[in-house]
């Protein structure tokens, strides 16, 4: 994972498929800047093929991450750690949360 901060928060980005990790609030705190998708660099066909993974362990506590559905404006599936609270979006996913709803 290497570091990426937006307007002073700091989120982990995978090296390799560009997945971003968000600690608990960060990716709320970034849904309400404008400009924040831009620190989702990663192919959205990448991380769709992901979307079926089962077993996807939390990269800050290892625990279990469970498969949820955002809310709001367009739904995009995601990863939520049930014990720290963090979240994880597979390449393009973050990303697709800012398009507008066709």
């Amino acid at each position: 994972m290497e570091k990426v901060t937006y307007e002073k928060i700091e989120v982990d980005r995978c090296t390799q498929c560009k997945g971003i990790y968000f600690d608990q609030f960060e990716k709320n705190q970034l849904l309400k800047m404008k400009g924040s998708e831009a620190i989702d660099i990663g192919d959205s066909k990448v991380g769709e093929k992901n979307d079926d993974a089962e077993n996807v362990k939390c990269p800050r506590c290892s625990e279990q991450m469970t498969t949820m559905v955002s809310s709001g404006r367009r739904r995009v599936s995601f990863d939520c750690c049930m014990n720290c609270g963090g979240s994880y979006f597979d390449a393009g996913e973050f990303r697709s949360l800012w398009k507008p709803v066709p």
